[in-house]
């Protein structure tokens, strides 16, 4: 850290420079207040992150940035180059540009061309110097989700060491990460159809929907919509449509408008719908005004009866 110091005493104010380049113009003000923030947080001195004349080190930087929703991902470890080209990652929409964490210096794309603290560089010279130090690559941590938010849509992320766990981001929570865990699903589907093996299931995932309906050898499935390549959503409203049409219909020669009208309720009720009384009736408004009126008049004469009078 020492000897960091004293390569960035040569150069003062590198970090605001450094910042400023790939980014925008700030107040030294703010990295003074990240480097006390640093110092407390750390139990440093504040000369460990940074001086009064501006000669602010790496982690000020890198607090920065990411209190900021950036994040720098080590890049190249000496002449070793740990991610894709540059080349490639210039073109990505979440790409800010790269620093090297020992001198502070800075590259970004701008224009068509590489250009550093001390002008333009062409591509042989920019290459050479990415592998020549510590160099870091800063890119938005929230543009990979971007069109998620922007579409108000629910996404889930999974990794490649969880197997059965993800985690559900809805717009509803703000997209507060719950996760949760699908291990023994098959246990869990396969006791639910054990306990309806008698009758026809309707099942559905991402990606299908099907009916799963009881044989002598076993379960059998059957995809619907197979061939209309609907997305989940998209097919969801076209079953649904379809059995409450045929249900009506169904209904219409038997009893079972009271089994309907449950499994409606519950439905409506899970997407958090509400029903009132008087939505139901089939009277007006001023016929129900009459009604409570007289109601109420019936009520005063039954009480005025039972008190004698």
């Amino acid at each position: 850290m020492n000897r960091l110091m004293s390569v960035l005493q040569q150069t003062p104010k590198k970090a605001l420079q450094c910042i400023e380049h790939i980014l925008y113009d700030i107040s030294e003000k703010t990295l003074h207040n990240i480097a006390a923030i640093l110092a407390q947080k750390n139990q440093q001195p504040v000369e460990t992150y940074g001086n009064a004349a501006g000669n602010w080190t790496w982690p000020v930087v890198e607090y920065f940035l990411h209190e900021r929703g950036m994040r720098a991902t080590q890049a190249a470890s000496g002449r070793i180059w740990n991610i894709d080209s540059p080349s490639y990652l210039k073109q990505a929409p979440g790409f800010v540009g790269f620093i090297d964490k020992d001198t502070l210096d800075a590259w970004a794309y701008k224009q068509g061309a590489w250009v550093a603290l001390d002008g333009p560089k062409n591509q042989k010279d920019v290459y050479n110097r990415f592998q020549s130090g510590n160099t870091v690559a800063i890119h938005k941590m929230w543009a990979p989700l971007l069109q998620f938010y922007e579409k108000e849509q629910a996404f889930h992320i999974t990794t490649d060491d969880s197997n059965w766990t993800r985690y559900e981001c809805q717009p509803s929570s703000l997209w507060r990460p719950e996760q949760v865990s699908y291990e023994k699903r098959d246990a869990a589907v396969k006791s639910f159809m054990r306990a309806h093996k008698k009758s026809p299931i309707l099942m559905s995932n991402s990606q299908e929907m099907v009916i799963a309906r009881p044989g002598s050898t076993g379960w059998k499935t059957e995809p619907i919509l197979s061939y209309e390549c609907l997305t989940i959503e998209d097919a969801s409203q076209q079953v649904a449509e379809t059995i409450a049409e045929k249900l009506v219909r169904h209904i219409s020669t038997r009893t079972g408008w009271s089994a309907m009208a449950h499994a409606l309720f519950s439905a409506y009720h899970f997407l958090g719908g509400t029903l009132k009384q008087d939505e139901c009736s089939l009277l007006t408004d001023e016929e129900r005004d009459i009604l409570k009126k007289y109601e109420n008049g019936m009520y005063k004469k039954t009480t005025q009866t039972t008190n004698g009078k």
